[in-house]
């Protein structure tokens, strides 16, 4: 099965296709008729307290909405409140009137009421799932992020880019622009049908577990790269990756933008997964290591990663 089409994950999202040993740029999108635009796993509690305790320290950095976006922000957070109580009906409930709706979420026994005159019905709801919930409209020709609930970021802002077109907030990535995709990507957001979502996987690397990589708090995560040796890599080193799943809302046209991170030692993945992880990282273009903060750990990352594969190999023979 194609893993865009997969709808209901219990096991770590593997960001590369069968035979893939290069980076290529790529849309990378499928589409998904029968998926919640959300998802509950074994993480959840664990996950949910990282994120609560973040909107209580930060919640100036974590949330954002321009003032246009309130129709929208209530739209999106019924969509949520009903795919958990669809989806996941044994963990959730939810009741609609005319002009509210209640959650209740029966993992962490709370039950909240959403009205349209709530200032942040995005943030409400998104105090209860794992996933970062994102709001993109259409506005000036273009495609603008204006309003997000982001407490694991992997790299950027969201304090930095409310309000901002899609092909600015995607500049810093290399070759983005002079490739032509996001041209094509902005057509293909102008089209996206309420019937039909979407998916596309992203990767990088990250250096420690911390999900919450902010540009905010960049100090702090990016020092854990100098941490990195041969013998550490294994424990210290994860593969980090986003489900990206994308909702048109039938009623305020804006898309709703769901990330949810995963992360995993890469000690723990498979001596096949390992041997494809170094090939690509391998043939990165020097720009796209940059970018994915691989560079600063890449020596002793392939010394680790070269001698697991020589181990196994050795192994099976």
């Amino acid at each position: 099965m194609n893993k865009g089409m997969i709808v209901m994950r219990k096991t770590f999202p593997w960001p590369f296709s069968d035979g893939q040993n290069s980076y290529a740029y790529s849309n990378n999108t499928f589409p998904i008729p029968q998926a919640p635009c959300v998802t509950v796993d074994y993480l959840y509690i664990e996950e949910m307290k990282v994120k609560r305790d973040l909107l209580q320290s930060s919640e100036e950095r974590c949330f954002k909405a321009l003032p246009h976006m309130k129709e929208a922000q209530y739209e999106a957070a019924m969509l949520v409140a009903d795919h958990l109580s669809s989806s996941f009906n044994k963990k959730f409930t939810t009741r609609k009137s005319a002009e509210a709706f209640t959650l209740t979420n029966h993992l962490l026994h709370e039950t909240i009421c959403v009205t349209k005159e709530c200032e942040s019905p995005l943030k409400s709801v998104g105090e209860h799932v794992q996933e970062d919930l994102i709001l993109m409209y259409e506005r000036d020709q273009n495609i603008h992020l204006d309003a997000g609930l982001l407490c694991f970021p992997a790299g950027w802002s969201l304090t930095f880019n409310l309000g901002m077109p899609f092909i600015d907030i995607h500049s810093p990535v290399p070759g983005l622009n002079s490739s032509g995709l996001d041209s094509r990507i902005i057509r293909f957001l102008k089209g996206l049908d309420a019937d039909l979502p979407f998916e596309r996987i992203n990767w990088s690397l990250a250096a420690g577990n911390r999900l919450d990589h902010s540009l905010e708090t960049s100090p702090y995560w990016k020092k854990d790269r100098k941490k990195v040796t041969a013998k550490n890599a294994g424990h210290l080193v994860h593969l980090r990756v986003e489900v990206q799943r994308l909702f048109r809302l039938p009623s305020t046209q804006a898309i709703l933008f769901t990330i949810r991170t995963y992360l995993k030692k890469i000690e723990n993945l498979t001596a096949g997964e390992m041997e494809q992880l170094y090939t690509i990282v391998r043939e990165l273009p020097g720009d796209i290591k940059a970018y994915k903060g691989i560079t600063e750990y890449e020596t002793p990352l392939f010394q680790y990663l070269q001698e697991e594969i020589r181990r196994t190999g050795s192994a099976k023979t």
